[in-house]
């Protein structure tokens, strides 16, 4: 049988083996899925039921908000305003049900307005941040929240027909107990953790058991974590307690016996193992075997090898014949033994082929040299004379000397050539040149049309509104600029208008300011005020800002119901508020607030949010320092004198002509002169909303009501 067969065989015979032995990894496979999809199982519903149970548990404390929201005493006593009635009402509900904790009546903006504590109640029972798109969202908000001292509270919050909202706190600590110690709602669990924050113990149905689990925890997240104890396996599951507001006030753990499920594993592992390396020894053993048996007789074949190679072809291979590959190798080495013979003889008749060659050589050599210069031709020739003598391998040496005399004389030629070509290497360079430049401007130009591709385009931008018109547009002083304006309908009924100016021209500042306002977009849209979403914006250009670049934004938001303007910032230049009548006003920074500072100059700055009044009619004109900065030949300045007249006589023009009118003044100034800086130009005009009250308002704070 051949030796590969018998290999073979034997590595057959050992995977199939291995192969049976191994048949137990499926199952440890699929218990592990099994194992990790009961543990993700279990933490959802323990959450699910940890929110069902607070939801049964709050019952009582919704029924009385509800009643107190209806309670016509407290409604009388909020809509006149007096806090103190109200916080008098809120004590007496409190003392009429001794398991009340506190009751709390949140103002608007989320302060304590009224509370069953008094005075000393200075801190609300809930996170105020956004409450009122919370309590929108969810008339009734339960939760458990952190009270004074790290105490726990159970909340119910809901609002009332006053704007106003009204918090019912009940101590947390006799619900929990209730709850953790309820066997139809958390069946199947050994023992139950309540703890806070930092992983101290609230309350628990095994205390005893808590100070191992909260080391074999550490560091694992809300994953499933098997633990051993007292001989025993178990698996324990989290779930992170939160309040109203999202934020972590504390963790449940519930732990569980897994004792057969972890004998299980271990036991088929131990067997799986023990199989392996058994059949890894019994297979090494077999092979070694095999090996010896059939590779010993080449130690014979080896020694006629080692005969050959010392000039001694007549010795053979003395072995018996074998159907393997032993015998076949002993077969090669005699055929290579009989090679080596005829090997010989082909060496002498080589000897003799070659003498004829040498002759052949010597007269294609002295026709090569012909190619030469007559000079080097004559050497070449007294050489060759000087070598026919010699023996067949001198022939090396001519090579050699006429090899260098030909190259000698093409060296000269490349020189020659070189130097005849080194005037069109110049011209191939220039035009290299020239095609790199073209690219870039190509590059460049492409650059410029996805910039003013990605600002608003297209006008009238919301032809459906009719209480309202925008208009914008931007003229790059170079291929691509620095500027930008934008604007976007928030929820239908606001307007949010923004420009800004990055410091220096070209692709860095672009690159700055576009990365400025897509930030600052994002914030506005998801809700944050003017100076809210440009201090977010300055936050994150001004980390690593190590080209020391810098922006002026300004950013406002038009309440289209009212005619209130929200706005802020950032070092820009103040817009233009346009009135009816033509009385134009800047929107400066009011007495006693300091400017904004322009974005990723200081990484911490802050900015004010002011607001003004616009009536019917008005239009607010924002632009860059383009504008006003734009020089005629002489270098005299455009200015913001001439920019406030010509605004003033644009009242009815609507914001494409207030657009299209300053551009044409700008360019008219400026003769031909070269543009310096980019230009842009953004109108919008308030169309509807505000009274007749609301027009004198304005003529009051910003002199451009129906009679400026």
């Amino acid at each position: 049988m051949p030796l590969r067969t018998r290999i073979i065989l034997i590595f057959g015979a050992g995977t199939l083996l291995l192969l049976l032995l191994l048949a137990a990894a499926p199952f440890l496979a699929v218990q592990g899925l099994q194992d990790a999809d009961l543990a993700r199982a279990r933490g959802e519903a323990q959450a699910a039921a940890w929110t069902a149970a607070l939801a049964d548990a709050a019952t009582a404390q919704e029924i009385l908000s509800a009643h107190l929201a209806a309670d016509p005493a407290l409604v009388d006593a909020l809509l006149a305003g007096d806090a103190p009635a109200v916080s008098r009402l809120l004590l007496a509900v409190q003392e009429g049900a001794p398991g009340l904790a506190r009751i709390d009546v949140l103002a608007g903006e989320g302060r304590v307005y009224a509370s069953s504590a008094g005075l000393a109640a200075e801190a609300p029972l809930i996170g105020t941040d956004n409450l009122r798109n919370r309590v929108e969202a969810d008339p009734w908000l339960v939760g458990i929240e952190a009270g004074q001292g790290g105490r726990l509270l159970l909340v119910v919050t809901s609002g009332l027909r006053s704007g106003q909202f009204l918090s019912v706190a009940a101590p947390a600590g006799p619900v929990l107990d209730a709850l953790l110690r309820d066997d139809r709602v958390w069946g199947g669990a050994r023992a139950w953790f309540l703890v806070d924050r930092a992983g101290a113990l609230l309350l628990s149905t095994d205390d005893a058991a808590w100070p191992a689990l909260r080391a074999a925890r550490a560091g694992a997240g809300d994953g499933a974590v098997e633990t051993e104890r007292a001989g025993r396996s178990y698996s324990s599951t989290a779930t992170p307690l939160r309040n109203t507001a999202g934020l972590q006030i504390g963790t449940l753990v519930s732990q569980r016996d897994v004792t057969a499920a972890a004998q299980r594993r271990s036991l088929v592992l131990l067997l799986t193992g023990g199989g392996a390396a058994l059949t890894f020894t019994l297979l090494l053993l077999g092979l070694h075997a095999v090996l010896r048996s059939a590779l010993d007789p080449l130690s014979s074949i080896t020694g006629v090898i080692r005969a050959m190679a010392a000039g001694d072809t007549a010795s053979g291979a003395d072995l018996p014949d074998r159907r393997d590959e032993v015998g076949e190798i002993a077969a090669a080495v005699e055929v290579f033994r009989r090679d080596i013979v005829a090997l010989a003889r082909a060496k002498l008749l080589e000897r003799m082929r070659l003498a004829q060659q040498q002759a052949l050589i010597r007269r294609e050599m002295e026709r090569l040299a012909g190619t030469l210069d007559a000079q080097e031709r004559d050497a070449l020739a007294a050489d060759l004379r000087g070598i026919e003598a010699a023996p067949g391998e001198a022939l090396a040496d001519g090579f050699k000397l006429m090899a260098g005399r030909v190259m000698a004389q093409h060296a000269r030629l490349a020189d020659l050539l070189a130097e005849r070509t080194r005037d069109l290497e110049v011209v191939r360079q220039a035009l290299s040149e020239r095609a790199q430049l073209s690219r870039l401007r190509q590059e460049l130009e492409v650059a410029r049309h996805l910039q003013l591709s990605s600002l608003p385009q297209v006008f009238p931008p919301f032809p459906d509104r009719a209480d309202f018109e925008v208009y914008a547009a931007m003229a790059p002083a170079k291929e691509v600029g620095g500027d930008f304006y934008d604007f976007a309908l928030l929820g239908g009924d606001r307007l949010a208008v923004m420009i800004g100016d990055a410091s220096g021209k070209g692709v860095p500042a672009a690159m700055f300011i576009a990365m400025a306002r897509s930030i600052l977009r994002s914030a506005i849209v998801r809700g944050a005020s003017p100076g809210q979403a440009l201090a977010l914006a300055n936050g994150t250009v001004s980390v690593e800002n190590h080209t020391l670049m810098f922006a002026t934004v300004f950013a406002g938001v038009l309440d289209l119901r009212t005619g209130w303007l929200t706005y802020a910032s950032a070092g820009h230049n103040p817009p233009y508020l346009l009135g009816p009548a033509g009385g134009v006003v800047p929107l400066s920074v009011p007495p006693g607030t300091l400017p904004g500072i322009a974005l990723g100059i200081l990484e911490e700055a802050e900015y004010d949010d002011q607001e003004v009044l616009v009536p019917p009619g008005a239009s607010l004109v924002l632009f860059t320092d383009g504008v006003t900065e734009a020089h005629d030949p002489s270098g005299t300045m455009f200015g913001e004198a001439r920019l406030e007249a010509g605004i003033a006589g644009l009242a009815q023009a609507g914001p494409e002509g207030v657009v299209a009118a300053i551009q044409a003044a700008v360019l008219q100034f400026a003769a031909g002169a070269e543009q310096a800086d980019d230009i842009t130009v953004l109108s919008a005009r308030f169309l509807g909303g505000a009274g007749a009250a609301g027009v004198e308002v304005v003529a009051e704070r910003v002199g451009v009501g129906p009679g400026a």
